[in-house]
């Protein structure tokens, strides 16, 4: 089973695994970038199996009008299972409650 949570700690690592699992181009061998990436963005919703990190969705949002989609990737083996949906509904969900535009 799938676990979502919001804004949870992440490590760098972790990200640079999914993004390079999931086939998205982003800096990667960049540790400190990716790293600032994420410490930058309000609104990370990270999918989990286990203790395993499998989805990312990164966005920069001010909460009242816009919110901007950085980054979805999720695992290769866990792709086509509707993570990367959800993990979007999440977003709209969490943003939605304050009637921010995609």
């Amino acid at each position: 089973m799938i676990e979502y949570r919001l804004n949870h700690p992440l490590e760098t690592h972790e990200i640079i695994r999914v993004f390079e699992s999931s086939g998205i181009v982003r800096p990667t061998n960049d540790h400190d970038r990716i790293a600032r990436m994420f410490a930058a963005s309000n609104c990370v919703i990270s999918a989990w199996f286990g203790q395993e990190l499998v989805g990312i969705c990164r966005a920069l949002s001010d909460h009242c009008y816009s919110c901007y989609l950085s980054d979805l990737a999720v695992s290769k083996p866990f792709q086509r299972q509707g993570i990367g949906a959800r993990l979007l509904a999440e977003l709209r969900r969490i943003e939605g409650q304050f009637d921010a535009r995609f």
